[in-house]
């Protein structure tokens, strides 16, 4: 190409760095801002204009009768959707209307361009838990690449054995039998459950925070798919390289074992499968 490599670099660099750099947002305009407050069903609007703009992509276990894991348009039971160069697309299992938002606006007010590949089953949007406050959307909020958990009945952080990682629908799954045996237990809940929200580019610097908080917790990766369609092979590596310094451990697996299907096709032997992943994840 007539340059030398060290030329190369050079003019490479900067590109790379933008890329990979976390942009500022631009500001909802506040004029919108207050209309929606006042409309009691404005939350509900945003997520169904927000979720309409990939329906036509997604598939679901109702439409093609199987029964298994809540197939998106481009899941990531295909493991090469995990295994882009992370400078090339942005990968977004999200579980939030308002970080659906915000990362479609993201998306929009880069000032470069990369792919963005949004994961998500429909039936997050029938999920009475899967909703966002009106202030996760206004002026001053941007994308969570991950959302730690609340700390809501939640053990002393010096006491909670096991810190779960997770990506999409599994986590509603995991957070409904946790509270189900912290309220038969009658005490808090010693598990932590953090959602990564974004896959790629991984949030190194979010998850070595995240496990910081405790010390000496287990850390454990769940995934509804099995292990060999799933993120897991993404992002083991990189868990281990956000606490190589700080804990020097390895995460532990929770989910399906390896198949050739994306899912056994019956549902009773699914939900023992499901059953047994969550159990898993939280012994």
């Amino acid at each position: 190409l007539g340059v030398s490599e060290a030329e190369a670099q050079e003019q490479i660099q900067p590109t790379f760095a933008a890329a990979t750099a976390e942009p500022e947002v631009t500001l909802w305009p506040a004029a919108l801002c207050e209309r929606l407050a006042s409309d009691a069903a404005g939350l509900r609007w945003v997520a169904l204009v927000a979720e309409s703009s990939t329906q036509s992509a997604m598939s679901s276990n109702s439409s093609s009768g199987r029964s298994g894991p809540p197939q998106s348009g481009c899941p990531t039971t295909d493991p090469r959707a995990c295994q882009l160069d992370e400078r090339h697309a942005c990968v977004s299992p999200r579980t939030t209307p308002a970080n659906y938002f915000h990362v479609l606006r993201r998306q929009t007010h880069r000032d470069f361009r990369k792919p963005l590949i949004v994961m998500s089953p429909k039936n997050l949007l029938r999920h009475r838990q899967c909703i966002s406050a009106m202030e996760d959307m206004k002026p001053g909020t941007r994308f969570l690449r991950m959302i730690g958990d609340s700390g809501d009945n939640l053990a002393p952080k010096e006491s909670v054995r096991k810190l779960i990682f997770c990506s999409g629908k599994v986590y509603f799954d995991i957070l409904a039998e946790r509270a189900k045996r912290a309220e038969e237990g009658g005490a808090p809940t010693d598990v932590a459950i953090a959602r990564i929200e974004q896959i790629s580019p991984f949030p190194f610097d979010k998850v070595r925070a995240e496990a910081a908080k405790y010390p000496n917790a287990q850390i454990v990766w769940c995934q509804e798919e099995p292990k060999n369609k799933g993120a897991w092979a993404y992002v083991e590596p990189r868990i281990e390289t956000s606490l190589r310094e700080d804990r020097g451990v390895r995460a532990k697996y929770a989910g399906r074992a390896q198949m050739a299907a994306v899912s056994t096709g019956y549902k009773d032997v699914h939900d023992r499968e499901q059953a047994k992943l969550v159990a898993d994840a939280l012994a």
